[in-house]
């Protein structure tokens, strides 16, 4: 019991010092959204979640890099199970595909768009990474066929809400 007091401590203590600087780094960078429109694009939008969107201007994305950071620290430093090694491995992957998808709307916005990845890409490899995962922790076939979809699409309804929610 101890230890785990001990990591819950560092890592809270490495998200208090690193949470400040990736938050004005993410600023600096422009990892936010920004009012870019043209009128063929602005009458398709929905313009309450348009409305809604321009409140949360400015506000920084990409926070699920401290995530991955504190996931990598914690596998480096300290020993864990093979089955939260695979978890935290899996995170990590997803937390990069997440990195990309912000990269492509944050960055490629103009010249692609849209906002983010196109799903028939980011669908399967988010399938392929849970189906990975569930077989290596179940050491079964059924149960990772009958879980990876659905846990990629409720992966994917958190990661809307939180675009939503800004």
């Amino acid at each position: 019991m101890e230890m785990n007091i001990k990591i819950i401590l560092i890592t809270l203590l490495i998200n208090f010092l690193v949470a400040p600087v990736l938050i004005f780094s993410l600023r600096k960078l422009k990892f936010y959204k920004k009012i870019e429109t043209d009128k063929e694009t602005e009458k398709k939008r929905n313009q309450r979640y348009y409305k809604h969107m321009l409140s949360n201007i400015a506000t920084p994305s990409s926070f699920g890099v401290l995530l991955i950071l504190l996931l990598t620290i914690y596998l480096s430093l300290f020993k864990t199970s093979t089955e939260f090694q695979i978890i935290a491995i899996s995170a990590v992957v997803l937390g990069i595909l997440g990195l990309l998808d912000d990269i492509f709307e944050f960055f490629l916005y103009r010249e692609i768009k849209r906002w983010g990845m196109k799903a028939r890409y980011k669908m399967p490899i988010q399938i392929l990474v849970l189906f990975i995962a569930l077989v290596l922790i179940s050491k079964s076939l059924i149960i990772a066929i009958l879980l990876a979809i659905p846990l990629a699409f409720i992966l994917n309804s958190f990661n809307i809400t939180d675009g939503i929610d800004g």
